[in-house]
């Protein structure tokens, strides 16, 4: 990538695109907090050469911005400070993808609810995320999956026929709800709770799209919390904490996971 001085910033061939929208997401951040900040963190250096000086920074670990913001988002506003947390842009400390949800209803509990964080690939209702979990449990391409539909072959015909047992599409869901719930155990016993399904940038609720044929719109944030409370009912969850509840887990064969969770 050429900068304006005709120096060249490689991208390593490993970087897929997922990896780049993150790494555009930490430099956008502290663009912006050399422009709107001006801490300690940047040098008068950097804040003449922009990105290009933030991106040699993270890369080699130079100085104080670069050492904190190969961390991400989340963590680079969080050391920061001075209301820099309000251009922080992710879910769980995970930067977004390209997905707005200004002008898709569905995408901020997708992004909010997903376990590791903000990930274009959670669904808002448990049926939708129960079948993606899977999706990726089987370390299959989505478009190779979708690709098996076209030649009449399903996932369960490749599962049934690499394990012998039986599957279908309902013992298919079951499992990545079995998955999708273990996964919330896991972070609820680590301190995650509905507080963290709750958080997405405030900007978002007041800020509306300034181009494009959905000029004008903002999240709505009472659409939001009722499609999270249904989320919640739908899985078998405490509206308050986002527990899971002990009933949900002994239905699917988790009883154990109960136990890290029961007393928090």
């Amino acid at each position: 990538m050429p900068s304006q001085q005709g120096q060249v910033v490689e991208v390593k061939p490993q970087a897929d695109i997922y990896t780049l929208l993150i790494i555009v997401a930490i430099v956008g951040l502290a663009v912006t907090i050399i422009s709107l900040v001006l801490t300690n963190f940047v040098s008068p250096q950097m804040a003449k050469h922009g990105e290009q000086a933030v991106m040699k920074n993270i890369a080699n670990r130079e100085g104080n911005l670069g050492e904190v913001a190969i961390y991400g988002v989340k963590h680079l506003s969080e050391v920061i400070g001075k209301g820099s947390d309000a251009f922080a842009i992710h879910s769980k400390g995970h930067e977004y993808a390209a997905h707005n949800m200004h002008a898709n209803p569905d995408r901020p509990v997708c992004y909010t609810t997903s376990n590791r964080g903000a990930c274009h690939r959670n669904r808002s209702d448990a049926t939708s995320q129960n079948v993606r979990v899977m999706e990726d449990c089987t370390t299959l391409c989505a478009f190779g999956t979708r690709r098996f539909g076209s030649m009449d072959v399903s996932m369960n015909d490749l599962l049934q026929s690499i394990t012998g047992n039986t599957w279908n599409d309902e013992i298919y869901e079951q499992a990545g709800e079995r998955i999708f719930n273990l996964e919330k155990c896991f972070n609820y016993r680590e301190g995650f709770n509905r507080a963290d399904d709750e958080w997405i940038p405030a900007r978002f609720f007041t800020e509306p799209l300034s181009v494009g044929p959905f000029t004008g719109a903002v999240v709505d944030r009472d659409a939001f919390i009722e499609s999270l409370n249904s989320l919640y009912t739908e899985r078998g969850w405490d509206l308050k904490t986002s527990k899971p509840s002990r009933e949900k887990l002994a239905s699917l064969g988790l009883e154990f996971a109960w136990d890290g969770i029961a007393n928090m």
